[in-house]
């Protein structure tokens, strides 16, 4: 087994959110352009390619107080846990853990 531990994504329910909430479309405009952070579908996809790899998840950047005013980061951040979790529950055979935000 092989594993990547700090492997940063959005989870789908985190994604849409911080791209409503985030003030500079612009900031986050990189991070479109790398499906593999959002699309969970195209993640399990390439990592398929090689039998034995793992990721540990990470929610990736820009960190959730770029995104969200103080008032917004809390639920924000559960958000992604909650998501992560899910992720983790559904695939544990690709994903054995996550770092809570």
């Amino acid at each position: 087994m092989k594993l990547d531990a700090y492997s940063h994504i959005f989870p789908p329910a985190y994604f849409e959110r911080m791209r409503a909430l985030a003030r500079d479309q612009g900031a986050i405009k990189r991070w479109l352009t790398v499906p593999v952070l959002y699309d969970l579908d195209a993640r399990i996809r390439m990592m398929r390619e090689f039998p034995g790899y793992r990721q540990i998840l990470t929610l990736s950047s820009p960190p959730i107080e770029f995104v969200a005013v103080p008032e917004e980061s809390p639920a924000l951040a559960r958000l992604a846990n909650d998501g992560m979790a899910e992720i983790v529950a559904e695939h544990r055979d690709l994903f054995p853990a996550f770092v809570a935000s």
